[in-house]
């Protein structure tokens, strides 16, 4: 600054006195470039979570990203083997990509080895179990299914990728604050059909039975979750089965399946298969599936993790287990629990005809006292006229709550109408009836009816639950008819998680009744990318073909938020004809029942199984890649054709890129897009590929291209100049 100063003195003394030196540093004005440039630790602000015997759990601030992360630190580093098994587990847990298992962020050894990963704000399943031991009646039975059921859908996937878990317990299960479920603590972990040694595996006779927590350096696990083989070093499926049903007991009863004075009492009740007595509460379906998994010979357990969630899932919904083995009384019983209404009215009638029956025999078998028996029944029938006067205004309660259930259950086939006709007469039969209210402003909420929706939102008196719904109503009270996509999509991002039902229904009523479809596909990639937890899906839908290829964070279809339907197809609604699912992790044919598809590609999927396409009679032609040959094996009702591209190639990812582009900007008035533009927003799609195009096309960037050229873009000779380019 000086320099300055003393130019302006050699031009002329008296300019000097104009200038006034800039004291603010240009560092100042990048702060994050500085900080970055200036780091000298990854981590500050250490605090320990937990201590095992291998290793250490610590909150860090990572600081190049400014997130908290958990930080694993091996003990004591001086031991080779520990520190590989410690690496290992790390290497291990990174390669499973899964909604509820685990991410792994880091990896380094530096002064010691460690590994970084993300920070579950939350406890363990084995705290909640805890909280709950003595009052395990206040934790509802269907949300602990559910966090077993992600439990298993973490370890399916898992299995499907050969890796074992081997010490699943509720200690290595953690839970978020706003539902997740993740299986955590793979130091455990063996990959199947692998050459890997494991120097950490030994015989029971070693074993120091001081420690009651998970052993290493001998045979590996906790006892009371361990399964009997594990005991002989045998590593199999079926001993994360035997696990599984082991933390099932543990949640159906708040303590542990085999107990004991010692360790060498519970692992002796383990390998005779000595299970703790359940509660009596317990119903035999339930009690029977981890009966099943815990059997001491591995044959007897389920065959797979999926096996086992269908039987949970037969059980919540009233049906038979297989593990139960039922008979025709308990199959009788169960179709009575499931149509209760239906059955009851049945029996009704039945007791009504022989009632009526028996009092005709009676009257003609008495003859002479027949004006008695006329004269008693009058008297019966007054005094039931004179309850039932009496009962009207509960009967009328109850009819009104029976008919706002009614609607909340009218998925399939819905029907607005229907139902805002069942609300109008359960509100007018209780007025006061709060939850037949709320319900109807639902209705016209899903509806597009928001000014119906807001008024009856006001007369339900419910304020927190309904805060959201009801603002929204009143942003769009003057609307007529369905709103725009574009304001669809912010009334559902706006809404919020709760409820879920509001959400389906949503979703449904704007796939019977939107005009285009594609719209409403745009509606269907939210949904998708929110049912899969991820974003920016390659997501490609022209009249009868969607394309969504190229996903990895792709393993659902369906969708998750609707009540009593086992598979419900997000693409239900776009009447399609193509689908491309190809290099994506999706795996279950099932949830693309009731479309009625005629070309699928699930080449480079984790698709492992064609039967669900019997049910699929549309079908004519399924396209697999070449390491799928072996489920094709056999005759088949479709044509099946073997993909001959790699995996995710790299020429349909420059060209995807470079479509993005094109969807970065709008057309402005004109019909023109300008290059300038174009090529300003690629920076973050692929600025190469753009280039080239401009090369292609022989367009300067200060141009602009036309809705036309777009339309007309010779995309295969592109394809080629790109490969030429990368040659």
């Amino acid at each position: 600054m000086n320099d300055d100063k003393d130019f302006f003195d050699s031009m002329n003394p008296k300019l000097s006195g104009f200038y006034e030196p800039d004291h603010q540093s240009a560092e100042h004005l990048f702060p994050i470039q500085e900080e970055l440039q200036g780091l000298v630790d990854k981590f500050q602000d250490s605090k320990k979570l937990a201590s095992g015997s291998m290793k250490e759990i610590f909150e860090v601030k990572d600081l190049p990203s400014g997130r908290k992360v958990a930080k694993a630190k091996l003990r004591d580093s001086s031991d080779p083997k520990a520190v590989e098994s410690f690496l290992r587990e790390a290497r291990l847990t990174a390669s499973l990509q899964h909604p509820n298992i685990i991410r792994i962020y880091d990896i380094a050894y530096d002064d010691y080895p460690w590994f970084s990963m993300e920070l579950i704000e939350g406890q363990s399943l084995e705290e909640k179990i805890q909280n709950h031991r003595n009052k395990l009646e206040t934790w509802p039975l269907f949300e602990r299914l559910d966090i077993f059921n992600k439990i298993c859908d973490a370890i399916a996937y898992a299995h499907s990728k050969n890796v074992l878990h081997l010490d699943i317990k509720p200690e290595n299960i953690r839970l978020g604050r706003y539902g997740e479920v993740i299986v955590c603590d793979w130091g455990l972990g063996h990959i199947l059909y692998s050459d890997e040694p494991n120097t950490e595996d030994y015989q029971l006779d070693k074993f120091d039975l001081q420690n009651d927590k998970t052993m290493h350096g001998y045979f590996r696990g906790t006892p009371g979750y361990m399964a009997p083989e594990r005991m002989e070093n045998d590593k199999s499926p079926q001993a994360d089965i035997f696990s599984l049903g082991a933390l099932l007991y543990t949640l159906l009863n708040g303590y542990i399946p085999f107990a004991g004075k010692n360790m060498t009492d519970i692992l002796k009740n383990t390998t005779e298969g000595k299970v703790r007595p359940a509660s009596s509460k317990l119903a035999i379906g339930i009690s029977s599936i981890y009966t099943k998994a815990l059997q001491v010979d591995s044959s007897k357990r389920y065959s797979s993790v999926e096996e086992l969630k269908q039987d949970i899932n037969k059980f919540r919904e009233g049906y038979a287990t297989i593990a139960e083995n039922a008979g025709f009384l308990k199959q009788l019983k169960l179709l009575i629990k499931r149509n209760t209404l239906t059955c009851s009215i049945v029996l009704a009638f039945i007791l009504l005809i022989s009632f009526i029956l028996n009092s005709y025999i009676s009257d003609i078998k008495r003859g002479r006292k027949i004006v008695m028996k006329q004269k008693e029944q009058a008297e019966k029938n007054l005094v039931m006229y004179k309850a039932e006067q009496k009962n009207k205004e509960e009967i009328a309660r109850h009819f009104s709550a029976l008919l706002v259930e009614a609607t909340k259950n009218n998925l399939h086939g819905f029907e607005l109408n229907k139902s805002l006709k069942h609300l109008n007469y359960a509100v007018k039969q209780h007025p006061e009836n709060a939850e037949a209210w709320l319900v109807k402003g639902y209705a016209h909420f899903i509806g597009h009816q928001f000014a119906e929706a807001h008024q009856a939102f006001e007369k339900s008196g419910f304020e927190n639950e309904i805060q959201k719904a009801k603002a929204i109503s009143a942003q769009h009270m003057n609307n007529q008819g369905m709103l725009n996509i574009d304001d669809t999509l912010q009334v559902i991002k706006g809404f919020g998680e709760k409820p879920e039902l509001v959400l389906s229904f949503f979703f449904i009523y704007d796939g019977q009744n939107r005009a285009k479809l594609d719209e409403h596909s745009q509606l269907v990639k939210y949904y998708l990318e929110k049912r899969n937890k991820a974003e920016n899906f390659n997501f490609i839908y022209a009249e009868n073909s969607l394309d969504v290829s190229n996903n990895s964070g792709l393993f659902y279809v369906d969708s998750e938020v609707i009540p009593g339907s086992s598979s419900f197809p997000l693409f239900k609604f776009l009447n399609l004809k193509t689908l491309n699912l190809s290099n994506t992790n999706f795996s279950k044919l099932d949830q693309l029942q009731g479309l009625k598809l005629e070309s699928l590609d699930i080449s480079h999927s984790l698709v492992l199984d064609l039967r669900p396409l019997l049910k699929m009679p549309s079908i004519k032609k399924v396209v697999l890649s070449q390491d799928q040959s072996k489920m094709a094996r056999g005759k088949w009702p479709f044509q099946i054709e073997y993909s001959k591209a790699n995996p995710s190639s790299n020429i349909d990812k420059g060209v995807k890129r470079l479509l993005s582009s094109f969807e970065a900007l709008d057309l402005d008035r004109s019909g023109e897009l300008s290059m300038n533009e174009l090529l300003q927003a690629a920076h973050q799609y692929g600025e190469r590929e753009l280039k080239l195009f401009l090369k292609f096309c022989d367009k300067d960037k200060n141009g602009s291209i036309s809705v036309k050229e777009i339309n007309t873009f010779k995309l295969d000779e592109f394809k080629k100049l790109l490969e030429a380019e990368k040659n």
